[in-house]
């Protein structure tokens, strides 16, 4: 037996094997990644879609109105059901290679019953009255982005918010006179967004993945600030579907440049439950 490894050979053979070992290793990672996402280790170069529909069972709480009135808004998911009018929850994702698109669209009709300050009408009294009413609020919130995975699994993404809200207020001043103060508004901005997103499998799992995202944006372009967070765990119970839950928070805060001051400082947020298929 030689007793020389180098001379044996020995050591160049186990570099080999250990370099061999470890690009084995990654692949066998990155495919697995990969799979996670729901991309088809095989063809990584093609488009993989994505999409989903879903339930977001968030809250609001916030105020909005203008340099005159404002608006309180504190209104849970049961409140929120308990005023549902009307909306819907769409994801899609796509990929091809490294680049990728994003788009998140939400529309919800409700018409909570906040409390509403406005100038006071009688000619005595404070400037200033408070009374209960009745809120329409219809409210878009499209999030549209470019992703590039910089490794897999780990994407960086760049894009926009855009939000259109209108607001109407039909409310039954206090007094004897029973005058009724009618709020009607609306705005529409576009908000850059930076952020990350992360997907990933859990460990001896070949059906349980999960996602992590955060963003943020406005840096006073339109909004002061938006933001938003959010962690899903997802089942595969096939190659093509998934059913996945979670906690999703966003915040705006926004306030127009202009004559009326209308202004949107909202925090939205609660669980989240969705189903997706891919293509």
């Amino acid at each position: 037996m030689p007793t020389n490894f180098l001379e044996a050979g020995f050591f160049p053979r186990f570099l080999r094997s250990l370099v061999l070992c470890f690009l084995a290793t990654s692949a066998a990672s990155s495919q697995e990644a990969l799979a996670a996402d729901g991309r088809n280790p095989e063809a990584p170069e093609a488009w993989h879609n994505r999409i989903a529909v879903y339930l977001w069972m968030a809250g609001l709480d916030g105020t909005t109105g203008n340099r005159l009135r404002e608006g309180e808004i504190d209104a849970s998911f049961s409140d929120i059901l308990d005023n549902f009018e009307a909306g819907f929850m769409l994801d899609y994702r796509g990929m091809k290679g490294r680049w990728g698109v994003g788009l998140d669209l939400i529309y919800l009709n409700i018409t909570p019953s906040p409390s509403v300050t406005g100038p006071n009408p009688a000619p005595i009294g404070p400037r200033t009255v408070s009374a209960e009413g009745d809120v329409d609020v219809k409210q878009w919130i499209v999030d549209f982005t470019g992703r590039y995975e910089i490794r897999t699994g780990l994407e960086l993404l760049a894009g926009g918010r855009y939000v259109n809200l209108d607001v109407d207020a039909d409310v039954s001043l206090p007094g004897p006179q029973q005058n009724r103060l009618k709020i009607s508004d609306g705005e529409s901005w576009v908000d850059p967004i930076i952020g990350a997103e992360y997907r990933g499998r859990f460990p001896n799992s070949d059906k349980w993945r999960y996602v992590l995202h955060g963003d943020i944006g406005g840096f006073g372009i339109s909004s002061d600030l938006t933001w938003q967070l959010y962690g899903y765990v997802g089942y595969q119970p096939t190659n093509e579907w998934t059913i996945y839950g979670g906690y999703r928070h966003m915040k705006i805060d926004y306030e127009a440049n202009n004559r009326a001051s209308f202004f949107y400082d909202m925090a939205i947020g609660g669980p989240v439950l969705g189903v997706a298929y891919s293509f």
